[in-house]
């Protein structure tokens, strides 16, 4: 059985689907139908989300890790006032619409767009007195986490990451 398709020259941009990534994965290649079923043994496995039919981005490697919160808000009250919980959804939602800077490439041609719209959003939806600057690392929020996410080192992550930036 031969599949009919075009070859892709280059690989398609942002988010794609499965079957794009198939498709260019495999441009060129006649009857690889059989192989899809051991796909997930390649060197391809890395490139597909686990849910079939979603859309995922290539590059999803090279983004910062999000953070597993849940929004149970089991860690707060914050002794210093930070909205932990709120600082993270902020946080990941710059992350899921990939416009969190690499610090390590500023001269990429995104860099500035990107730490733009990171730095308006995590002062827009996150208030002043509630910032991840504000922790002082008292770790009272550790053991209530049912994540068991290391929450001050994660906001000493993204406080240090808004220094940068500013």
């Amino acid at each position: 059985m031969e599949i009919q398709h075009k070859a892709l020259k280059r690989p398609p941009a942002g988010n794609i689907t499965r079957r794009q990534a198939l498709k260019y994965a495999c441009a060129g290649i006649v009857g690889v139908a059989g192989a899809w079923l051991g796909l997930k043994h390649t060197l391809l496995k890395d490139y597909f989300s686990e849910t079939d039919g979603q859309a995922f981005h290539p590059l999803a490697d090279k983004r910062p890790e999000q953070v597993p919160c849940i929004d149970c808000r089991y860690c707060m009250p914050c002794p210093a006032g930070v909205n932990i919980p709120l600082v993270f959804k902020t946080y990941n939602k710059c992350i899921n619409e990939n416009n969190v800077p690499d610090l390590h490439a500023p001269r990429n041609r995104h860099f500035r767009k990107k730490r733009r719209t990171f730095l308006v959003s995590m002062n827009n939806f996150v208030p002043e007195k509630e910032r991840a600057e504000r922790c002082i690392g008292c770790n009272r929020c550790l053991p209530l986490c049912p994540q068991r996410i290391a929450i001050t080192n994660r906001m000493h992550e993204i406080s240090g990451l808004i220094k940068a930036l500013q």
